[in-house]
């Protein structure tokens, strides 16, 4: 049975309804099979120590976005592969990346992190100058929520944001920021 679920949001910045469409189609199939093939043309090994981490890390990074796979995080007017981001497509790269390497669904994942408030709350300038090369992984995102005293309860997160002149200024700290170690302008 196809199933579809649209989600109004309600929030400062509106995009529209997120449609969650859980019906199986070619374009689901053709995507499984291009990762299936990326997952034989780039075998992962276990590496030691942090600095082979970290060359790794940044090896499947540049990897998908090489073969377009980080493109799907981002609309395709910056360089991403649809017109806008799909939820489904996320959940299909990281289910097949996750049966792959732990690593390279990380990599995914904190990209999708990390651009996804840019695309849907950052200004024309700011995704043109951004997102392009995100979709490429030519940059690579962090993604920091974490905090001591909140953990990851985003509600409940202290670190602010107060305009000043010439931008913001950020007050508050961070307890775990995913991949700042290898994360690259």
């Amino acid at each position: 049975m196809a199933r579809c679920c649209i989600i109004k949001r309600k929030s400062p910045v509106d995009c529209g309804p997120l449609i969650m469409d859980f019906r199986r189609d070619e374009q689901d199939r053709k995507l499984r099979e291009r990762l299936d093939s990326w997952k034989r043309r780039n075998p992962v090994s276990v590496e030691q120590g942090q600095d082979e981490l970290e060359r790794a890390a940044c090896r499947l990074a540049r990897q998908l976005g090489e073969d377009g796979f980080m493109a799907y995080a981002i609309p395709s007017p910056y360089g991403g592969a649809r017109a806008t981001v799909q939820a489904r497509d996320l959940c299909v790269i990281r289910d097949e990346l996750a049966s792959h390497s732990a690593l390279a669904d990380v990599m995914f994942g904190v990209q999708a992190l990390g651009s996804y408030p840019i695309v849907i709350a950052g200004t024309d300038e700011q995704k043109k100058k951004y997102l392009p090369p995100l979709a490429t992984a030519e940059s690579i995102a962090a993604f920091a929520l974490t905090e001591p005293e909140a953990g990851s309860d985003a509600a409940a997160i202290g670190t602010r944001a107060t305009k000043v002149a010439g931008g913001y200024r950020l007050d508050g700290s961070k307890h775990v920021i995913s991949t700042a170690g290898v994360a690259r302008k």
